[in-house]
């Protein structure tokens, strides 16, 4: 159990970043396309640019905050077990 949460602390900043460049990339193709589709004016083009870069840190703040929130948990969850692991190796010897 403990080296499954082990490898899942050790991962977690790779899976971090690896699914915020995969959203970033595929947010930045399909968001310019679909602005493309609309063929809209140059005011209004500029402003569906901010909005959509506005909309992408909303989501990706989320995501990197659930993301690093679950990675917390687990290593919370880690040291309370290591800790109950010390207080009883203590009361043994």
């Amino acid at each position: 159990m403990i080296k499954f949460i082990s490898k899942r602390i050790t991962y977690a900043p790779i899976k971090i970043a690896f699914f915020y460049a995969l959203f970033a990339s595929l947010w930045i193709i399909i968001s310019d396309e679909a602005i493309e589709y609309l063929n809209i004016n140059e005011n209004l083009y500029s402003f569906f640019q901010t909005f959509k870069g506005l909309v992408f840190v909303t989501i990706t703040s989320i995501l990197v905050f659930i993301m690093t929130n679950r990675s917390y948990k687990i290593q919370k969850h880690l040291i309370n077990v290591l800790d109950i692991i010390r207080n009883v190796n203590q009361l043994i010897v």
